[in-house]
């Protein structure tokens, strides 16, 4: 399993390095960036489920350009999605040596959004494969119904960084705050992360997770309470508890085909 996990990330830095070759920007987003990041596919001992595919971010006006690097690559495009708001998805596919299965690796380009918009920005020269880890934070954190491997993505970044902005490598309070602080935007976004919060409580209080991670996690959820809870007190805020959020506060993950 561990040599599956190492053969991908591998296979997804050619990628980006073979791209970057062409004048074309890729970064690494999911769980194989948040393996890449922090080095480990374990929380607190916890083991994540195995990786089944590339998930990429890439700029909207090299889209094009990419399809047809990929095609070079031997993959074929097997779906072609818009998710509005200048956003699309491909989906690509092929039979890669020593998988013994066809590989997906799905891109995103222009804005980074499954139920919410995280905002930019998403390429930084500091970290040369994967969006920021505060943006990866955020990308997992404000999905919609999360998954167990959702759960174990956030839990294994919140005890590999410290949050704040006082190193250069670390989950970015201020780029939180700001997120958080965007208007109505930011206070949809806030809502699933508080639900989601609630949710990481009890299921690292529940589950069989070393005491000392243990520890450090809800030192960290403590500081993501904060976070919330001082984004709260924003103008746009004050509005929402005023009227309250529409029913449906989250725009569904299902792209539209084209």
């Amino acid at each position: 399993m561990k040599d599956d996990r190492y053969k991908l990330l591998q296979l997804a830095i050619k990628i980006m390095e073979k791209a970057g070759q062409h004048q074309i920007d890729l970064k690494m987003i999911g769980g194989l960036a948040v393996y890449q990041q922090c080095g480990v596919t374990t929380c607190g001992g916890l083991e994540r489920q195995p990786y089944k595919d590339i998930d990429f971010l890439g700029k909207s006006d090299q889209n094009i350009k990419a399809e047809y690097f990929f095609k070079k690559l031997g993959f074929r495009r097997v779906g072609l999605n818009d998710w509005g708001a200048n956003i699309e998805f491909h989906n690509y596919r092929a039979q890669v040596d020593g998988l013994n299965r066809e590989l997906d690796i799905e891109v995103y380009f222009g804005s980074l959004e499954f139920n919410h918009l995280i905002p930019k920005p998403y390429f930084s020269s500091t970290y040369p494969f994967t969006i920021p880890p505060g943006q990866l934070l955020l990308s997992k954190w404000a999905i919609v119904d999360l998954t167990e491997k959702d759960i174990i993505d956030i839990g294994t970044l919140l005890l590999n960084f410290d949050i704040g902005d006082q190193y250069e490598k670390s989950l970015s309070q201020s780029y939180l705050n700001s997120a958080f602080s965007d208007g109505l935007a930011g206070a949809r976004m806030a809502k699933t992360c508080t639900i989601n919060l609630t949710l990481l409580q009890k299921y690292f209080n529940e589950g069989k997770i070393e005491n000392d991670s243990r520890v450090k996690l809800f030192n960290q959820f403590t500081i993501l309470d904060k976070i919330l809870t001082d984004a709260s007190v924003s103008t746009i805020w004050k509005i929402r508890n005023n009227f309250g959020l529409e029913k449906k506060w989250y725009r569904d993950a299902q792209p539209r085909q084209i």
